[in-house]
Order: structure tokens, then sequence, then C-alpha cells
């Protein structure tokens, strides 16, 4: 059975099904609204409130990209999940997502057309549900391909990133644990905030040899110093 979702000349959306593709039922409208935006986008949602498939349509009969999920764990808080990403015909890629106990995504395997995975990610969190790194596994390999760290601030704000090529980058802000953390090439402290009314700041390595201080005020211009340390 085939299924259509899609908006009609007066703006409502309707779903119309079909056994073989050529014959077709009467359009039934499927929703009060009209659609408010072009394309437009409809969802449908299971027992637990839960996205059980998305329809982009650009026009009557045209449509975009369908979004279809599925559940493992008959509850608010599902164990795993599978989307599949198609138009009307065909099947584009597909994901599927694992969830520990708190709800958090844990993996995420990503598929091609042909149901062959290109990607695998694994993430890790800290006790305030914070992804502190993200391992990245190319195709089928058994071996990380590469991985991005993070840390935090006692108020969850990102005060240190290590990308994929090892660049480390570390940021400050005010009036928390992060504040002033950083010294210069004589191991004196660096005064990042002249006050504690400014909202952000940040340090970024550019390269091992020096860093740059970025200076933002909200409203007001940015200033921008380096140092060698």
């Amino acid at each position: 059975m085939l299924v259509l979702i899609y908006r009609g000349t007066n703006e409502y959306f309707y779903r119309i099904s079909s056994s073989n593709g050529t014959t077709w039922s009467s359009p039934s409208q499927i929703a009060p609204q009209k659609a408010y935006s072009d394309p437009s986008t409809v969802f449908r949602k299971d027992v637990f409130y839960r996205v059980s498939a998305q329809y982009v349509s650009a026009s009557e009969l045209d449509l975009v990209k369908v979004m279809e999920f599925s559940y493992e764990g008959e509850d608010y808080l599902s164990s795993s999940s599978d989307v599949i990403i198609r138009d009307s015909q065909t099947v584009h890629s597909s994901m599927h997502f694992e969830f520990d106990s708190e709800g958090r995504t844990t993996e995420r395997i990503t598929r091609d057309e042909q149901g062959i995975q290109t990607e695998k990610i694994i993430h890790t969190y800290n006790n305030q549900n914070k992804v502190i790194q993200q391992d990245v596994y190319a195709g089928n390999s058994q071996q990380i391909s590469y991985n991005v760290t993070f840390g935090y601030d006692n108020w969850g704000n990102t005060a240190y990133t290590k990308d994929p090529e090892g660049a480390e980058h570390f940021y400050s802000y005010s009036n928390s644990s992060s504040a002033n953390q950083f010294t210069d090439s004589k191991e004196l402290p660096v005064n990042l905030f002249s006050n504690a009314s400014t909202p952000i700041q940040s340090l970024r390595i550019a390269t091992p040899y020096s860093w740059e201080k970025l200076s933002a005020t909200m409203g007001r211009s940015k200033k921008s110093t380096t140092d060698t340390i």
C-alpha cells in the first residue's frame, strides 16, 4: 500500500492511498490547519506522542521527503530507534539510534540506500548529561577514525574542545570556574575580564606557540590581542 500526504491547492493537508501506484483513493483531509510553509511538512505521532512519520511535500502528488521512525520499547523512553529517509518511491538512507536509560543518544549508525553502513558515532557523557567525547567510525571499521573531545566549566559552558586534527581550543567565561584560567609565557595569570558584566571571553590555541584572546561585549565592538606562550 502506497500512502501520500500532500498539501492541496486550498493549503490544507490531504491523504491518498493506492495498492498499485496507478489507481488512487479520493483525497481525505487529515489536518484542520492550513499549511504555514512551502514546502509543507506534516507529522504523525504514536500513542506515546513520539513522531512516527514526517512528510514534506512541495505540491499535490509531489512528495519531496518522508522520514519514518520506529522505536524499540513500548514506553515514552525508548531503548533504540530507526529512521528511514525516502521520497515517494526510493529509500535514500537510514539511521539507527541507541539510547541509555536516561534517554541520551549513545550510538548513531548511518546507512546508505543499499543498507550499507557508512558511519557510526559513539557518544560519551559526563554526570551533567553533557557529551564529553564523540568517537567516529568510518564505514564498518572497528577502529576509531577520529574523535572529538569536550570539557565544561561549573555552569555547563564549553571550556575545552579538541577537534579531529588535534587542535585544542580553550574558552573562558566570566563568573564561572573557567574565568581567568590562563597563564602567559612567564606563568603569570592572564586577566581576561576587566569586570564581571562581560558575558563571554574566550581563548583559542592558534598555533603550538601562540594564543589568541578574543574579547566580546554584547552590543559593543570586538577587540583581539595575541601573545606567545
